[in-house]
């Protein structure tokens, strides 16, 4: 008997070959999600998704979401790649810093509505609000630390 009912991804994309592959290997549904430490989650497939539309992270599931040009100022039609913008529960209001350029950077105003959050990566949404993730916009710093423990 099959005991994995679930595989859930969120922390990056998934390729649609290895996610066959997963869905073939335990019989489970792929739930191939997305979200962010500002926002979680942003998209996810329904519980019945059964692989179509492939390379999807699903539909939103909190936060509006939008796909703009790189201005951050015109939104693209459905089946256009750009920059994806979210604005709604339950992202975050903005970095703690004395620094305005933090937020100036990072949050716009769209077709005359402001708080759009950019969130760094880029991809398109379907006629059918799928949201599918071509790449980043935004370069990440990941800082690694390692200590050399005694004993």
């Amino acid at each position: 008997m099959n005991s994995v009912r679930f595989i859930a991804n969120a922390a990056g994309g998934l390729l649609p070959v290895l996610a066959s592959a997963l869905k073939q290997t335990f019989d489970a549904v792929i739930l191939t999600s997305y979200g962010m430490t500002e926002c979680m989650p942003i998209s996810s497939p329904t519980q019945s998704y059964n692989m179509d539309p492939t390379g999807t992270s699903g539909q939103p599931v909190g936060p509006d979401i939008i796909i703009t040009d790189d201005t951050r100022k015109i939104v693209l039609p459905p089946g256009e790649t750009g920059n994806i913008l979210i604005r709604g529960a339950p992202w975050f209001a903005g970095y703690e810093s004395s620094d305005p350029s933090l937020y100036n950077e990072s949050f716009f105003t769209v077709g005359g509505e402001a708080g759009w959050f950019d969130t760094g990566d880029t991809g398109y949404l379907d006629e059918k609000s799928f949201l599918f993730i071509s790449g980043r916009s935004k370069e990440v710093m990941c800082i690694c630390c390692i200590w050399d423990v005694p004993g």
